[in-house]
């Protein structure tokens, strides 16, 4: 805190200006004085319960007006702030003299402090303005007082008094001018002598003997000339050390390097180059490169090498080259032309050996042409196809011929010519085959003829030349299908009426029954007896009797619902499933079909006869929630039905 303090006090310096500088610490202590005394006056104030309440506005005016000079000050407008300070001092004087009505000690001083500010700050100038605004001050108020414009006073002002006051202000500003322009010449003095002592010391320096420089030089030359030899001797160790590490480098390369001269003969190589050729360095010098390279490449590299030499331009090729012990292997050259001195051009040669790269080459066109033989000679129906656009880009010719188009034909369509799904739904399945999540798919296929197959398509992506591709294999499954169709139809149909059989009957309604537990919705059974059907038999023979049996499943048919599961249930015994309905509702449908029954007399062998049906009926409760127990009830009043009297719908209670 009084770090703080002492740094507010500090009066602002301004560099290369000491004139400016005085007089703004003038300026700084004459503002902290004041703004102490206002404060002084303004605690006075407080302690004072007869102060008026304007002169503490007074006051906090004064301190605001004394922050703003002094802020002023910090900003560099010193004469701004003279001129305000000098000004509203006078003011200020000026009013209590004429409040007072004499010319007191304190008045007199008060001018005499201004007069002095004045003289310090501006010079002749301020002096000579000041004492005239001081002598005009003083002679109003004597004339003043003198005509009654002011109350009386005992020490009232005279012209005797304005007239020594007015020689004392000028008195005292000629005094503080001589001071003024005295302490100035000492300063102006002072800057002198400083100036002629720096000059006599440079001249002390320049005396100096000839000798001492030259010796001072000398040693300055030995300092340097000792750190130029020890740069020069870390240079050179830092170049001995890139030597070997370059030699390390260029021996040590996974790629060999031939240095060859104009003539093709190697003048240098690496020890990865010899490694490859299976030779040591010493025997490859001075010999034909085109000596290590096999009889039927050796054209090859001549020609590169002339161009390189003609072009100047980097060349690359790929031959056989022989090691010492005559074994070939692969390697890719690049020769690249080096400027030599008087005219003498040099080839650098970078050998990598691409052995393994022209193995896997040679077994990739074996392995395309083995696919290719298999692809054309193959008995089943294949092709490639493009997994974006679904072009045909290539099939064999069993797939030209299942499809019965010509081969070149076949090449000209699209997957979505062929296959009859959707376009949209054709691609997502193609996508997901591109992505290896599905292989097998089965889609609907027209021929040239106008014929849909239904066939089974095993896809899957291959990379062919860099291209990705669908390899497709397909089988026609048509009659396949026809066949399983037929094998389902006859599992789950009875093969006299076409309705349901009971083991299928058995599955739906299970399925059913846990659907209605589930969901807590109805469901209810009816099994259904033809009454007297063994008589039937019995007078008008078996065909009679499955002539009987099949009008009565038509007439059912045409009374229920799709969702409705009819079967046989065995002999003349039906079962009747009815999802989402109670017992009320089941009876009305069955009650339905035993009157059509009765109304429509059937022919058999002959002789129209009219057939009855017996019924029960079983709903869906907590105690039979089981598909044994639910047809177990209904099976029990259907017998109560017959032993009513036959011909009738029974509900159970």
């Amino acid at each position: 805190m009084i770090t703080l303090f002492r740094h507010w006090l500090k009066p602002p310096v301004f560099d290369g200006d000491p004139q400016k500088t005085f007089r703004a610490s003038l300026l700084n202590i004459m503002l902290i004085a004041a703004l102490s005394l206002t404060i002084l006056v303004t605690v006075g104030n407080l302690f004072d319960k007869q102060t008026p309440i304007q002169n503490f506005f007074i006051d906090f005016l004064f301190l605001v007006t004394i922050l703003f000079f002094r802020h002023t000050v910090f900003k560099g407008r010193i004469k701004l702030v003279s001129n305000g300070l000098l000004i509203t001092t006078f003011i200020l004087i000026t009013i209590s003299l004429a409040n007072e009505g004499s010319i007191s000690s304190p008045t007199a001083s008060s001018f005499m402090f201004i007069m002095i500010a004045s003289g310090i700050l501006f010079d002749a100038k301020g002096v000579v303005l000041f004492t005239l605004g001081s002598s005009l001050a003083v002679g109003l108020v004597a004339l003043a007082q003198n005509a009654g414009m002011l109350s009386p006073h005992k020490d009232a002002a005279s012209l005797i008094q304005w007239f020594v006051l007015t020689v004392m202000f000028g008195v005292a500003g000629w005094m503080v001018l001589i001071t003024q322009h005295a302490i100035q010449k000492a300063l102006l003095q002072t800057a002198v002598e400083n100036e002629e002592r720096k000059r006599g010391e440079a001249a002390l320096r320049a005396a100096l003997s000839e000798k001492e420089i030259i010796l001072n030089d000398l040693q300055t030359y030995q300092v340097e000339l000792e750190w130029q030899n020890s740069e020069l001797s870390r240079v050179q160790a830092e170049l001995e050390l890139s030597r070997d590490r370059y030699l390390d480098l260029y021996d040590l390369a996974p790629v060999g390097y031939c240095i060859l001269g104009q003539n093709g003969l190697i003048l240098d190589t690496n020890l990865t180059a010899a490694t490859l050729l299976g030779n040591v360095r010493s025997n490859l010098l001075d010999k034909p490169f085109s000596l290590f390279c096999a009889e039927q490449y050796q054209d090859v590299f001549y020609l590169s090498h002339r161009k390189l030499i003609a072009s100047r331009a980097q060349q690359t090729c790929e031959l056989q080259m022989l090691k010492q012990d005559g074994t070939a292997f692969w390697v890719a050259l690049e020769a690249i032309f080096i400027p030599g001195e008087n005219n003498v051009s040099l080839t650098r040669v970078v050998m990598s050996d691409i052995s393994d790269r022209k193995q896997a080459e040679a077994d990739l066109k074996a392995s395309e042409e083995r696919f290719r033989l298999m692809f054309e000679n193959h008995q089943a129906v294949m092709m490639l196809v493009e997994p974006i656009t679904g072009q045909i880009l290539d099939a064999n010719v069993s797939a030209a011929e299942f499809y019965g188009y010509p081969r070149p034909t076949l090449l000209s369509k699209t997957i979505f010519e062929i296959n009859t799904l959707p376009i949209d739904q054709i691609k997502f399945e193609m996508s997901r085959a591109e992505q290896g999540k599905t292989k097998f798919f089965v889609f609907p296929h027209r021929l040239a003829s106008g014929d849909v197959r239904l066939v089974e398509v095993h896809s899957s992506p291959l990379n062919i030349r860099e291209k990705r591709v669908l390899f497709s294999i397909v089988h026609d499954i048509t009659e396949r299908k026809r066949l399983e169709e037929q094998l389902q139809l006859k599992a789950t149909t009875d093969e006299l009426t076409g309705i349901y059989n009971r083991h299928h009957f058995m599955e739906s309604a299970t399925q059913e029954l846990n659907r209605a537990l589930r969901h807590n919705h109805p469901l209810t059974v009816a099994m259904i007896d033809l009454d007297h059907f063994k008589q039937i038999n019995d007078r008008y023979g078996h065909v009679a009797g499955d002539q009987a049996l099949i009008v009565f499943s038509q007439i059912i048919q045409k009374e229920i619902r799709n969702i409705d599961v009819f079967a046989r249930y065995g002999g003349d015994e039906f079962v009747l499933l009815f999802p989402e309905t109670n017992a009320e509702q089941a009876r009305d449908v069955i009650e339905r079909v035993r009157l059509a029954l009765t109304a429509q007399p059937i022919e058999l062998v002959g002789k129209m006869l009219s057939l009855t049906l017996s019924s029960g009926i079983a709903s869906l409760t907590y105690e039979n929630e089981t598909l044994d127990a639910l047809l177990s009830h209904a099976d029990q009043v259907l017998y109560r039905a017959k032993e009513a009297g036959r011909n009738r719908v029974e509900i159970a209670s």
